[in-house]
């Protein structure tokens, strides 16, 4: 399929380099698990949770936060509606992939929330190429598979964006309260019956709500806080990792530490000798 450039899936368990990099197709990334931060060259950032997609457009120079990928459960498709001979094994014409065209650019660099058609497109092709790595079905078969359900996610990608606003403005919402909260209690570590209670909601309920809309339990998300609150610390304090690590609520200093490599590909010490950006 000619509008297909690459793409792929990575299951990250401690963060990995991402230098700056670009593409001269649209990029689109899928996060189910986890959560990802992409910067982009004119200084803006794209905030991903589990469920939630981005698009960033051709050219666009961009790298993962710190220059690395947070753990989490990625996917990603580059791809180029109007490659010469696009409409070839598709089940488009030209006229509609010029209308996707119009979609992603007028849509700008973005994330959203995915619905579940996109999402079950991801986890397709994820489906696929683990199908097509064993090497036990018929390789054509599975090619002429591929390419529907490569169309199917162009198609659920277009009317995602279309209809995203409504679902991001939730999201933010929700995020934006529980950040708060945490950066207010972050050396008491509240737990998930006092999250609950804050949003009004029973303990159960709202572990169900914190994972559908972030794609992390709220223990993780937390971690996260405290180790983005450690990194405004170092850089603009004379504070002591151990004093940072209690401060934060860690146990101990090795504690914080390993923490915060998992995060961030780095000790603290390490990323506090790195040159201030």
């Amino acid at each position: 399929m000619p509008f297909i450039k690459s793409g792929g899936f990575d299951e990250i368990r401690r963060c990995i380099d991402l230098e700056p990099h670009a593409h001269d197709s649209f990029e689109f990334t899928y996060i189910s698990e986890g959560e990802v931060t992409w910067e982009l060259e004119d200084g803006s950032s794209l905030n991903l949770h589990g469920g939630s997609a981005a698009i960033i457009g051709p050219h666009v120079n961009h790298h993962g936060k710190d220059c690395v990928i947070q753990p989490s459960r990625l996917f990603w498709l580059v791809l180029n509606p109007l490659a010469k001979d696009s409409t070839r094994n598709t089940l488009f014409d030209g006229v509609q992939l010029r209308l996707m065209d119009e979609i992603f650019r007028k849509a700008g660099n973005k994330t959203w929330r995915a619905d579940s058609e996109l999402a079950h497109s991801f986890e397709e092709l994820f489906t696929l190429m683990e199908r097509k790595a064993a090497g036990t079905e018929n390789e054509g078969l599975l090619l002429a598979l591929g390419r529907t359900i490569v169309c199917r996610f162009l198609l659920a990608a277009a009317c995602s964006l279309s209809r995203a606003e409504p679902n991001l403005a939730k999201e933010k919402a929700f995020l934006s309260g529980a950040r708060v909260f945490l950066l207010e209690n972050l050396h008491d570590k509240p737990g998930v019956s006092e999250l609950a209670a804050h949003f009004g909601l029973s303990p159960a309920r709202f572990s169900v709500c914190f994972k559908r809309e972030t794609g992390m339990t709220p223990a993780d998300y937390l971690r996260r806080i405290r180790c983005e609150e450690a990194i405004r610390l170092m850089r603009d304090t004379s504070l002591s990792i151990t004093e940072i690590a209690f401060r934060l609520g860690f146990a101990s200093g090795q504690h914080f530490s390993g923490v915060f490599k998992k995060y961030f590909g780095a000790s603290p010490k390490g990323f506090r000798a790195q040159p201030k950006p």
